[in-house]
């Protein structure tokens, strides 16, 4: 019998700890809590957790981002008050159970009113890793920190764990996405890991199918983390990274008899993009809490750490050698690089050439007049999300003199893809709304205008029996929509998307097959060639082929870069010699061209600023 938290996991002899995460699968509800807990504890897992977010310092009240909408009215949904969590905590302890929680920031903690030692563990959530107050905080308790390292670079990883001056801390190998696809596991770092820092080391894993992290056992991970649910067909963002009690029950037995499984080989840490969004989700920056002038060194005290993570840290900034701001800020505003510095400046003829080849930049309701002072081009891609629909048409009047494209929405609620075909009433009804109101929001523009909106939307799930079902009715939307002299252009869509926090595979508008059938049914195509090249290095495709195929299906393209099966929406690759073809041909043609790398509108469009210099110096021949 262990004696302490520290002997088990520090007893190789014994099985790993099993910490059964409870995280938002409660549903903010004490009585499903409890139920987790009873059943967390009849599958004999040893340890279970909460996490712990004050809601009224969470998100910033201006945060606008994709995916912001989900995520607050989620954690809002799933709030549970500290006196609840710490009944609830008192209680597992009675069935023997070692209760941990996560926090995000400091101040949370202290909304504990100093009764924080009841907990046996606590953990620092793979976003905060770099919030080095809130680890020297937890790190001085007496008690195991569990520390996760997803979504961070290694050298991001080593200054954080290399200044923890206590004992008592264990790092955690996570992928932040929800679901983790295998390809993206990396379980040899977790063997990395263990032997850099020489100690326990954990795994927190988040696949949609638990067996994966058995695989993980060959490294001997000291603690094991999964998140525990009664029902996976409970709503809610957790439910498929989420295993049962019986899950948890057969992976405790299998864990007793585990044997060591081969060695993989340690790649260098790097996070993957769904890590990347999700830590700009979920993580935090810093923000503006009072104006400030042009001029003005930068009061620390006037800024505050909320998420979304769109702006710079505090380990950023206390690295920064200027803290004079270039220009003035509101209140609300997120603190970037750009207050600091004058950044990339485009000139008269980068500008030109832009307008001449009829490149475009994707813009939300609330930044496309920023972006659009940023960087004067005449073409705009304006990408909604379905809580913008409404006020949809408030907005008309501001492109008149814009080339304007719509993307309609991915999602039609935090928990559902867009689908106008679906089998279920509620999602069918919500998606066919969605599209009468954008069409008829650009009926009115055209009218106005006399010029044509085109309209792109990423429709991933197939609810019919057979694939060609899916291209023939859709087929007919696209038909319908014509008669309204509306032109809606399917996106040709990569292997795996990051959906819903996670990378999902995707079935439809991805493969050669798929090439054919688009063709045969006369589809209008939004041609994707970051997953173009996506495709083509899963399907091991060729990428000219495709767009022979479908020459005169494209109306429109995206460009940005790719590599590997999920890393899509990369600056360009001016080194390679195809992809510099690809894209120079591309800007020769008669069609309008969306930039889309990602975050390319952060810090004062930076990021497009930066594709549309690459571009303009590919067309001059110059790499």
């Amino acid at each position: 019998m262990h004696t302490s938290l520290f002997d088990f996991i520090n007893d190789s002899a014994s099985i790993p700890l099993v910490i059964a995460e409870l995280g938002i699968n409660h549903q903010g509800a004490e009585d499903i809590a409890l139920k987790l807990i009873e059943g967390a504890s009849a599958a004999g897992v040893q340890a279970v957790k909460f996490q712990y977010r004050n809601l009224d310092k969470s998100y910033n009240i201006d945060a606008n981002e994709i995916g912001d909408e989900s995520l607050k009215s989620e954690i809002k949904r799933n709030y549970l008050h500290p006196d609840q969590i710490l009944n609830l905590t008192r209680t597992a302890k009675k069935m023997g159970l070692w209760v941990g929680i996560s926090f995000f920031i400091l101040d949370d903690c202290h909304d504990f009113e100093g009764e924080l030692d009841v907990f046996d563990f606590f953990k620092i959530p793979s976003v905060e890793l770099l919030n080095y107050e809130l680890i020297e905080f937890l790190a001085e308790s007496d008690k195991p920190l569990l520390i996760s390292t997803g979504a961070h670079w290694e050298v991001e990883i080593e200054e954080a764990l290399s200044r923890i001056s206590t004992d008592n801390w264990f790092p955690l190998h996570c992928v932040s996405n929800y679901p983790v696809a295998p390809h993206n596991s990396n379980l040899s770092y977790i063997g990395h890991l263990k032997e850099r820092w020489g100690r326990p080391v954990g795994f927190s894993s988040h696949e949609s199918d638990w067996e994966y992290l058995l695989l993980a056992l060959r490294y001997a991970p000291r603690i094991i983390e999964r998140h525990l649910t009664i029902d996976r067909g409970m709503p809610g963002l957790d439910q498929t990274t989420s295993s049962t009690v019986e899950e948890f029950g057969k992976l405790v037995r299998i864990l007793k008899g585990a044997k060591n499984m081969p060695l993989g080989s340690f790649v260098g840490r790097v996070p993957n993009q769904g890590e990347l969004l999700n830590r700009q989700n979920l993580g935090r920056s810093l923000y503006f809490s009072q104006k400030q002038g042009k001029g003005e060194l930068l009061d620390e005290e006037a800024t505050v750490y909320r998420s979304p993570q769109i702006g710079i840290t505090p380990t950023e900034l206390h690295k920064m050698q200027s803290r004079t701001l270039k220009q003035d800020v509101q209140a609300g505003a997120p603190l970037l690089k750009s207050h600091f510095d004058d950044g990339i400046k485009l000139t008269d003829d980068e500008v030109e050439f832009a307008n001449r080849t009829q490149i475009a930049l994707p813009a939300r309701l609330h930044d496309f007049k920023k972006v659009q002072r940023e960087i004067p081009i005449k073409s705009l891609e304006l990408h909604l999300s379905y809580s913008e629909i409404e006020k949809l048409q408030d907005f008309r009047a501001s492109f008149q003199g814009t080339s304007l494209s719509l993307h309609l929405p991915d999602y039609v609620s935090p928990l559902d893809l867009i689908d106008p075909f679906s089998p279920k009433p509620d999602i069918r009804l919500r998606s066919e709304e969605i599209i009468e109101k954008v069409c008829s929001f650009v009926s009115g523009v055209q009218n106005e205008t006399g010029k044509q909106v085109l309209v792109v939307g990423s429709f991933p799930v197939n609810s019919h029996e057979s694939i060609k079902a899916y291209y023939e009715e859709y087929s007919q939307l696209q038909s319908r929509l014509l008669e309204k002299d509306i032109s809606l252009s399917m996106q040709w869509l990569p292997p795996f998307a990051w959906y819903f926090g996670g990378s999902e595979r995707i079935q439809v508008c991805d493969s050669i097959e798929d090439a054919y059938l688009m063709r045969d049914n006369q589809i209008s195509v939004c041609m994707d060639i970051s997953h173009l090249i996506l495709g083509s290095n899963f399907f091991n495709f060729d990428v000219l082929e495709v767009l022979q195929l479908l020459t005169s299906n494209i109306k429109f393209y995206h460009l940005s870069d790719a590599q590997g099966l999920d890393g899509e929406g990369l600056q360009f690759d001016l080194s390679d010699e195809f992809k510099s073809k690809l894209f120079r041909d591309i800007l020769g043609l008669d069609k309008r061209k969306t930039i889309e790398v990602w975050q390319g509108h952060f810090d004062n469009c930076e990021g497009f600023k930066r594709a549309i210099r690459d571009l303009h110096s590919l067309a001059l021949g110059v790499k």
